[in-house]
């Protein structure tokens, strides 16, 4: 990643790491409830695939967090790291519930890391046991599973909203950080290519810097 993106990026919150999909996540949220609402057989199924979709968006969202705190700490010191080819994440789209866990486990460290994979692989095994009793047990310990499974399910919801915030408060003291308009500053004194100093200038315009007041959005 190349300065001028990190500081476009880490100066504007909504291009801050987030769901690729906000509105599909939702939408799966509201299925898996009324699933799980039904009570039925094809209702606790239905229930604990769609959740486990989710849990692995959850994973992919705290890995791209992990990746942008990174170059926050490598990139202004003129140091870079690529996780893929197009710096977009794009390498964690086909990734399975394993195999995410498995980049989460190998990247930064942060608090609760390891509790969260903990509950994850719980989670994971959980619903393996769930999938594999189906024809093995009658609706009532269907339910009794499904509803064990529920509980865990929240449970890393929660913590994975506790991690998520954490980082969202250590990108907005960032974007605080004075060091960014200083080094856009710096680079618009010594620019010569036009093209350059437009996007400096583009840049620093909409992170609000230059004006005399707080960035836009605080």
């Amino acid at each position: 990643m190349d300065l001028y993106k990190l500081i476009e990026q880490i100066t504007d919150p909504k291009l801050w790491p987030d769901f690729k999909n906000d509105k599909r996540l939702e939408e799966l949220e509201k299925l898996s409830e009324d699933a799980f609402s039904r009570e039925t057989f094809d209702g606790y199924l239905s229930y604990v695939l769609i959740t486990h979709q989710i849990c692995e968006d959850l994973i992919r969202l705290l890995i791209t967090e992990s990746r942008f705190t990174l170059y926050l700490y490598l990139v202004p010191d003129d140091f870079d790291y690529k996780f893929s080819k197009k710096d977009d994440n794009s390498d964690l789209d086909n990734l399975m519930f394993g195999q995410l866990l498995d980049k989460l486990d190998h990247s930064l460290e942060f608090d609760n890391k390891e509790h969260f994979i903990e509950k994850c692989r719980e989670l994971n095994q959980t619903r393996k046991s769930f999938v594999h009793e189906l024809t093995k047990i009658d609706l009532d310990k269907i339910a009794e599973r499904a509803k064990n499974y529920s509980d865990k399910y929240k449970d890393l919801i929660k913590l994975f909203y506790d991690i998520d915030n954490n980082f969202q408060l250590f990108f907005k003291d960032h974007r605080k950080d004075d060091s960014w308009d200083m080094m856009l500053s710096e680079f618009l004194d010594l620019g010569e290519d036009p093209d350059e100093i437009k996007r400096l200038i583009d840049i620093r315009k909409k992170a609000g810097f230059g004006n005399d007041t707080e960035l836009k959005g605080d």
